[in-house]
């Protein structure tokens, strides 16, 4: 019993440090920008302004060329405007969102590409 004890300790210090190693290592690859996730995924901002009550700008980060769709969805996961479909290039893109024709209440944007789907909420008043 005791070296099944000592055993399984030794297992979870293994573990231990090993995680930590992972953990260190992703953060670093992430301060020195070789973060494999960041290049795959395109990164979603929030509403970065409001030009005024019913127009919205958001902004998308890209680190590589991307096939992105953009929509508008209700509260009950129907879709209420097309935003932008399209290819982009690497870099920053600001997009606008007229929301003139909805009602007040809460919306989701989404983000589609080949690779990931993303999604963000806002609030019409």
């Amino acid at each position: 019993m005791k070296d099944t004890l000592e055993t399984l300790r030794d297992v979870l210090l293994v573990f231990t440090v090993v995680l930590l190693v992972y953990v260190l290592y992703k953060r670093l690859l992430r301060i020195l920008g070789k973060d494999d996730n960041q290049k795959k995924y395109p990164m979603i901002g929030e509403v970065t302004r409001w030009t005024d009550a019913r127009h919205a700008l958001v902004e998308i980060t890209l680190s590589e060329p991307a096939h992105m769709h953009v929509a508008v969805y209700d509260n009950g996961g129907n879709k209420v405007l097309d935003v932008s479909e399209g290819d982009y290039e690497v870099g920053k893109h600001e997009l606008g969102i007229d929301c003139s024709s909805l009602m007040a209440g809460r919306y989701y944007y989404t983000i589609t590409s080949p690779v990931s789907q993303s999604s963000q909420y806002f609030d019409l008043k």
